[in-house]
């Protein structure tokens, strides 16, 4: 992996689950952060917002939040449980392959304590 990540970056990713006891409260959640999208998330300026819910020919309750360093949180509604799931990736190309990884997984951290605090 130390090698791969020499040659392509380092990878790494993660997820926050929030359940709830009333599933209208996904609703609420997602419509929150719709209605006041985040500028940044764990001190990373969010340079993209996706709406699924906007696509005409396909609609589904995702968002999708583009990072400024390349790291990106998707947020949508568990299909099997009373969740709301935030996917968390983030990429690195700093020092050697090992350092990579660490970075992105340093990086995936931070996002997951910010996502965190974002959704409660």
């Amino acid at each position: 992996l130390d090698r791969v990540a020499d040659r392509v970056g380092g990878y790494a990713s993660g997820q926050v689950s929030i359940r709830v006891n009333d599933l209208a409260e996904i609703g609420r959640l997602t419509d929150r952060l719709r209605a006041q999208p985040p500028t940044e998330i764990a001190g990373r300026a969010v340079v993209r917002s996706v709406d699924y819910l906007a696509d005409a020919a396909q609609p589904n309750d995702i968002l999708r939040y583009d990072l400024a360093d390349g790291s990106r949180l998707i947020v949508r509604p568990s299909g099997t449980e009373p969740k709301l799931k935030a996917y968390l990736d983030a990429r690195s190309e700093t020092g050697t392959g090992r350092e990579r990884r660490e970075h992105a997984a340093a990086a995936v951290g931070e996002l997951e304590q910010s996502v965190r605090a974002l959704l409660v």
